[in-house]
């Protein structure tokens, strides 16, 4: 395993959150799926999502060039990658997004076209959703890095070649959001990808299953409820966790 540092550097404000590099990662792998099943012993990264919908969602069965560890007490492997990592965010703004069926412009249709518009719900809807903007230059994330053996090329040069084909993240990318100008991929001498050393005790730096045991004076979390393991949204994945805060 090496540990790695990835950088993401912006061309513009991020909307909403900062994605999971492992997610992220798992993204793009998502789209060689095929071969990746087609390949040798390929059978053993067949999952529901996103190539075959009968099949159940495996957590951890996309290949991705990150490692992965059993914590006690929660079914799935943990990849060994910190949360998303921001500059101060006190400048934050919010920007709306907004949307209105046109009745001022019914008096255009043919009196025999004039009816009903419920625009209260369905694909008439009117909304208007706030969103949090933030002005960051830069998203870091730690990680330990996995060499893949069969090519013999590093897990560096590995997760290199799949994030240069993330041109954007966060929500609102088709509106100018999130744009990426360059990924860095550099070595580090330490793993700061589960906890970092702090003069107070070891900082947590990513959201794990409360089950996991943590080191003495563990700083810098809150307790939650969620999916510790890509797909985040999948409720049955689900449990008890330890967030950084």
């Amino acid at each position: 395993m090496r540990p790695l540092k990835i950088t993401c550097w912006l061309n513009s404000p991020i909307a909403g959150d900062p994605p999971r590099l492992d997610a992220l990662l798992e993204w793009v792998m998502s789209a060689k799926m095929r071969a990746v099943l087609e390949s040798s012993n390929g059978d053993r990264h067949t999952t529901g999502m996103p190539k075959h919908r009968g099949q159940p969602v495996v957590p951890g069965a996309i290949p991705i060039p990150l490692a992965r560890v059993r914590v006690d007490g929660y079914p799935h492997t943990i990849p060994l990658c910190s949360d998303p990592i921001m500059a101060d965010t006190s400048n934050d703004g919010v920007e709306y997004f907004t949307r209105r069926f046109p009745s001022e412009m019914s008096g255009l249709l043919a009196p025999t076209e004039r009816k009903t518009v419920t625009v209260d719900s369905g694909a008439n809807k009117s909304y208007r959703l706030p969103l949090r903007i933030r002005l960051v230059d830069r998203i870091v994330w730690f990680c330990c890095g996995r060499d893949k053996i069969d090519t013999g090329r590093s897990a560096g040069t590995e997760t290199r070649k799949l994030l240069r084909k993330v041109y954007s993240i966060g929500k609102k990318t088709s509106d100018g959001y999130g744009q990426v100008s360059r990924w860095d991929v550099e070595l580090t001498d330490d793993d700061f990808s589960w906890f970092a050393p702090s003069h107070d005790g070891p900082v947590l730096m990513r959201t794990l299953p409360a089950s996991t045991k943590f080191p003495d004076r563990l700083q810098g979390f809150k307790r939650s409820y969620g999916a510790p393991v890509a797909p985040y949204w999948m409720a049955e994945n689900y449990t008890e966790l330890l967030m950084p805060c």
